[in-house]
């Protein structure tokens, strides 16, 4: 990862905290893939012909965000599994 990179990220990270803190409405799960993705991306092992990114990946969340998907979890999970899916083969990772 380049310097530019590195402080796009930092610049990011910056800006989403600052949002979220003052914004709290509890986490989407259009963000939790977010991070996925920018995990994947960060994570890249480039080797002799192919690029890999981790194949398992652990979300944790506050208790009160994690209260609030529990009824649909494992439906989430499912969907999170299939979107890292597609996010490599898009990329071919």
């Amino acid at each position: 990862m380049n310097a530019l990179q590195r402080f796009e990220d930092f610049v990011e990270r910056m800006f989403e905290g600052s949002f979220t803190r003052l914004f709290r409405s509890g986490v989407q799960p259009a963000e939790v893939a977010g991070r996925i993705e920018r995990a994947m991306e960060s994570n890249l092992t480039v080797s002799v012909g192919h690029v890999y990114t981790p194949n398992q990946y652990q979300v944790r969340l506050n208790p009160d965000d994690f209260k609030a998907f529990e009824p649909y979890r494992a439906k989430l999970e499912r969907e999170m599994a299939a979107f890292v899916r597609e996010t490599a083969q898009e990329h071919g990772w």
